[in-house]
């Protein structure tokens, strides 16, 4: 009772500061998918359509409008099968883009369900839907304002519940090399705007790795709020070709991020779920030329089983 108190009086003392502050799981996606999501324990129907708009504060005030539509569908008692696609609105100083961003195809097979302990897998990809070369007039844009991260990436993990704890762990590996980004600071010459992103011409993204971990308390027969920490790891410096045809590495862009996260979930009927989800950096990497940064996250969801 005493560490349920805690949890719920830390949830809601914390909940402005999200919405201040959030900073969203600092990743390329792989946190939003699968069993890796908080609170994401196996559902007992056979359908679950999820809708996922967010807004959030992106770097050097860009702001971006995201939209993600989830369809998973259990295939079997120890197999679901997940679709996610996404699209991004992006608004700044350098003009407004918008656009289809990515494809998700995600399987989670579980391994061991019984009484208070889930063990699942996940497999899946991700499927740009452009490459990143959103222009304004004739000029490359930088990757703050792109749809997608322009890669085609492997995401592979493994989730644990126990009892009210989850522990997930998971590695995206981009695998289709550079992307088709050509943004040169220099090419937007007296924009001080422009000035403040690092040039990402044919952009190199290197893998990330998670590890999660979240406990999760109800509150009566309605809500479900979580708190917890998710360390993410990018593996090493990403790089850009240059004027010149060299490759620069961008250095501060490998390191940590540790963030804070929390979530809430509403359950509205046997079939309708609301949720809420935002987090905030504790620990950040010096560079992030891939445009994910964020300075404030909002983040519902509607849930429908049938």
């Amino acid at each position: 009772m005493w560490l349920k108190r805690r949890l719920l009086l830390l949830t809601v003392a914390l909940f402005p500061a999200a919405i201040a502050a959030a900073q969203g799981c600092s990743d390329a996606g792989f946190c939003s998918i699968g069993s890796i999501k908080t609170d994401s324990r196996p559902f007992r129907h056979k359908h679950l359509v999820t809708i996922n708009p967010a807004y959030g504060n992106g770097e050097h005030g860009v702001g971006v409008y995201t939209l993600a539509l989830q369809y998973d569908y259990m295939a079997g008692s120890r197999t679901t099968l997940q679709a996610r696609i996404t699209g991004n609105y992006a608004t700044g100083d350098l003009g407004n883009v918008a656009g289809p961003g990515d494809v998700w195809l995600n399987v989670i097979q579980s391994l061991y369900s019984k009484k208070e302990l889930d063990i699942s897998l996940n497999l899946g990809v991700k499927l740009p839907l452009n490459g990143a070369k959103r222009e304004k007039d004739g000029r490359a844009l930088p990757m703050g304002y792109q749809p997608s991260l322009g890669t085609t990436d492997l995401v592979t993990g493994i989730a644990l519940f126990w009892k009210q704890w989850q522990l997930a762990a998971a590695w995206q590996q981009p695998l289709s090399g550079r992307n088709k980004n050509t943004f040169f600071a220099e090419d937007w010459p007296g924009n001080a705007h422009a000035m403040q992103f690092r040039s990402t011409n044919r952009f190199l993204r290197k893998g990330d790795v998670l590890l999660r971990l979240n406990r999760h308390l109800r509150v009566g027969d309605a809500w479900v709020l979580n708190a917890g920490l998710l360390p993410v790891y990018h593996l090493a410096n990403d790089s850009y070709i240059d004027k010149s045809g060299n490759s620069i590495s961008i250095e501060g862009s490998r390191g940590l991020t540790l963030n804070a996260n929390i979530a809430a979930l509403f359950k509205a009927s046997q079939r309708l779920d609301i949720g809420f989800t935002a987090g905030w950096p504790l620990v950040s990497r010096d560079a992030r030329p891939e445009g994910l940064t964020r300075t404030m996250v909002l983040s519902p969801e509607l849930k429908w089983k049938f």
